[in-house]
């Protein structure tokens, strides 16, 4: 990454950081060009702490505008499949950015049946 845009997007997080102590700075991006095709309307959230992940999943098929036959992947820094029931403030002090972005991939399949 850019060291410029590295900087400017470190200063927003600690920014949002210190102005909510109570929310953690998410970054949100498609996985692969196939799942690109949805139209996001927003790349960063501020999501509260306490918010299980399976709560920002919830967030996230409503903002993707999934259909019921589709299944939603998440992962964090593209290898991690987070239990549902964990917090975000633990995935993101666990797997926070140099930048002090959580940084979540999503991608979505047809689900058959």
């Amino acid at each position: 990454m850019n060291s410029v845009i590295w900087k400017s997007r470190k200063e927003f997080a600690d920014k949002m950081l210190s102005d909510y102590p109570d929310k953690v700075p998410v970054i949100l991006a498609p996985f692969n060009s196939s799942s690109n095709s949805y139209n996001l309307p927003q790349s960063k959230f501020l999501v509260p702490r306490q918010f299980t992940f399976h709560d920002f999943i919830f967030v996230v098929r409503k903002k993707l505008r999934l259909s019921p036959k589709e299944s939603l992947f998440l992962m964090v820094n593209t290898s991690i499949f987070p239990n549902m029931s964990r917090s975000m403030h633990s995935i993101y002090d666990e797997n926070k950015s140099t930048d002090n972005f959580l940084y979540i991939f999503f991608s979505s399949e047809p689900v058959w049946g």
